[in-house]
């Protein structure tokens, strides 16, 4: 073939080299299209969050009220004072995430013995 057809003798070799890179750019543009589409599946699985389980309930009876009363007439350090430490045990109830034991506090014959019900 001459030069004015287009075609020159290493035709068939270009071709096939521009066939590779082709495939070769092909495959890149899907593999970045997959790599995008998980990235943002992933990003959205992190947004749901767990429902918050049921407060417990003591089932003496027991209340975050008489947890607190029993540590301050024991003189304990976790007494601290009536409405602090009834808002910090409401709060720790409430959250879902541990509770305290206030049948346990509630019972509590000493600050040697309550400190036992956080364990």
């Amino acid at each position: 073939m001459n030069e004015h057809d287009g075609f020159d003798e290493g035709g068939d070799e270009d071709l096939a080299l521009g066939i590779r890179d082709g495939i070769r750019v092909g495959g890149v543009v899907i593999l970045l299209a997959l790599v995008f589409a998980i990235v943002v599946a992933l990003a959205g699985c992190g947004t749901v969050k767990p429902p918050h389980p049921e407060p417990v309930v003591d089932p003496t009876g027991a209340t975050c009220a008489s947890a607190c009363a029993r540590l301050e007439e024991l003189g304990c350090s976790g007494g601290g004072g009536g409405a602090r430490c009834l808002a910090a045990c409401e709060n720790v109830q409430a959250s879902g995430v541990f509770s305290y034991d206030v049948g346990c506090l509630s019972r509590a014959a000493d600050c040697a013995a309550a400190d036992a019900c956080y364990r």
